[in-house]
């Protein structure tokens, strides 16, 4: 005898393309009393996707220009002072993505992500450092205006990075997910979201690891199947990051969330 096992789908981010002309006008046209930019319309796009979705959240690579742009004492691509943020359009994105969704998190881009260089400090470790307490206020800012926790995505994390920010509000999420990279992200956190071409890898660490729960990205029934060898249902969550590129991502990956397990 089979029963179904529905997975919850969490959002680990998600890409928006740049709109056409005609949607964006729309858009503004109908938002005329609060501000609101071409960033406040990806977070909103990408929200009004997620309407399916258990744990929704917005932002992912394309919020760097939203950082850089709130980011004070940055010239050309340089740091040339402390820094320190603007949290403005941040914070009205919090408002605006609240409004969507009471219980959202946010993604966003790791420090070494937003490919700014050091112009001030003179020392590599300065500079990131420096980045990475930024980094701790602003997510502190976010948690007292209503984002429980933020994912911090990034091609591969330095251990600084991971020093600093891991938390109990912060989770670190790479799309990569190379056996390196997560390796270095189950030493500080013990969950991880992984895209179901690395799930080998993540099997590969289950007996080096204490991994208490863990997400695959972009999986179908038989992925949910071939972790079920290494994991309990409930260790298991289904996950998107969204490539901007199907409008009805989030709706199928809902539908393909389950398994069919044996019950004697």
């Amino acid at each position: 005898m089979k029963k179904r096992q529905i997975f919850p789908l969490w959002s680990f981010g998600a890409e928006v393309p740049e709109p056409e002309i005609t949607d964006l006008t729309e858009w503004v046209a109908a938002r005329r009393n609060y501000p609101c930019d071409l960033g406040t319309y990806k977070v909103e796009r990408s929200l009004v996707e997620q309407a399916e979705v258990d744990m929704p959240c917005y932002g992912g690579m394309y919020y760097r220009v939203r950082i850089i742009s709130a980011l004070q004492n940055v010239s050309e691509g340089f740091l040339r002072g402390e820094p320190a943020l603007d949290y403005g359009m941040l914070l009205q994105d919090v408002i605006s993505a609240r409004k969507m969704h009471r219980d959202v998190r946010l993604c966003l881009p790791s420090p070494l992500s937003l490919g700014i260089e050091d112009g001030y400090y003179g020392d590599y470790d300065d500079f990131l450092g420096a980045l990475c307490h930024l980094y701790q206020k602003l997510m502190r800012e976010l948690r007292d205006n209503g984002i429980r926790k933020c994912i911090i995505i990034g091609e591969r994390f330095s251990s600084i990075e991971l020093e600093e920010l891991i938390s109990g509000k912060s989770f670190f999420f790479s799309p990569e997910s190379t056996s390196r990279v997560l390796s270095s992200i189950l030493e500080v956190q013990d969950m991880v979201a992984v895209p179901v071409q690395r799930l080998a890898h993540l099997l590969e660490l289950v007996n080096t690891y204490e991994i208490r729960r863990a997400a695959l990205i972009d999986a179908c029934p038989e992925d949910f199947e071939n972790a079920l060898d290494a994991f309990d249902v409930e260790q298991l969550i289904a996950g998107g990051y969204s490539k901007g590129a199907r409008r009805d991502y989030w709706n199928e990956l809902k539908k393909k969330a389950y398994v069919e397990i044996d019950y004697f």
